[in-house]
């Protein structure tokens, strides 16, 4: 249908209506296609608004009367199975789609796996917002070698693009993926690495340019907490004057940063009551220990 309305654009006469619709379906797409130049997005539906609404408007054209070129009478059952067809095939794939939506970690693994299949000028490498979303679900999911791996990932190439200036967004210091990689990284029992992120993360802070103070505060103070938590079983000491300070930097005002501060709180207080707990049986054993010569 779109191309009989091409047709009658290009051999027969020119509508004002069908080089709208052309116009409507092909330059927005265009625009947001990364071919001219990147936008940040491999793949999202909301890219595809404008150029339906442009596709709609060529089948209008090809489905009118006033709109068919030819003095033939139009084809109604031919196109109207055609167009049902058409719907047919996508709406199984919005349903199969719908499913992909209802859960984030599969969500994030088909967006990665599609961003990688395509070829390389259309920016074939994922983005590193959908490498954030698969690391940061799959350690909720509890598969955190696999999140460490990519987040790991992630995080290097954010590095790398924020140093060269090739990324869309690295004028902005916009890298997330510090505090889930460090707490991934304790949670298969490396502090130690996780220590290094955090460290990793004070430096890329501290020298980051092109976005706002207030961004780099709150973002230098979530690697903190994230990291006084992971050195916990290191050094206490340590662990509470790295939240101490984080908590300082947002003012409490960073519920992210509250968060870790309260589950450190919790720690203190279950490491508390187990050394008290065993100084009490400590003290019961020696009592018993003495009552012994006594009764004999």
């Amino acid at each position: 249908a779109a191309a009989r309305a091409l047709y009658s654009v290009a051999l027969v006469r020119t509508h004002t209506r069908t080089l709208m619709g052309i116009a409507t379906a092909f330059m927005p797409f265009l625009l947001a296609s990364n071919l001219l130049f990147p936008v940040g997005t491999c793949k999202a539906e909301r890219v595809l608004y404008l150029p339906v609404l442009g596709v709609c408007m060529l089948l209008a054209q090809a489905l009118s009367p006033a709109g068919n070129a030819s003095r033939a009478p139009p084809r109604r059952l031919g196109l109207a199975v055609a167009f049902g067809a058409v719907v047919a095939a996508y709406a199984g794939q919005c349903w199969w789609y719908a499913d992909v939506w209802t859960d984030g970690l599969l969500l994030w693994r088909n967006a990665v796996s599609t961003q990688e299949g395509r070829p390389s000028f259309l920016r074939g490498r994922p983005t590193l917002t959908a490498q954030f979303g698969l690391g940061t679900h799959l350690s909720w999911a509890g598969f955190d070698q696999e999140a460490v791996r990519v987040l790991d990932k992630q995080v290097t190439l954010s590095e790398l693009e924020y140093r060269n200036g090739t990324d869309f967004y690295s004028s902005e210091f916009q890298m997330p993926g510090y505090v889930p990689l460090i707490v991934a990284l304790m949670r298969i029992g490396r502090p130690n690495d996780s220590d290094a992120m955090m460290q990793r993360c004070l430096h890329f802070t501290s020298s980051a340019t092109g976005t706002t103070a207030e961004i780099i505060t709150q973002q230098r103070a979530q690697c903190l907490a994230a990291g006084a938590m992971a050195i916990f079983p290191i050094s206490r000491e340590r662990s509470v004057s790295t939240i101490t300070e984080a908590l300082a930097l947002v003012n409490f005002r960073d519920a992210l940063v509250v968060n870790f501060a309260e589950q450190i709180s919790g720690f203190i207080q279950r490491q508390e009551q187990l050394q008290k707990q065993l100084e009490g049986e400590l003290r019961g054993q020696q009592q018993r220990q003495q009552q012994l010569p006594q009764q004999q």
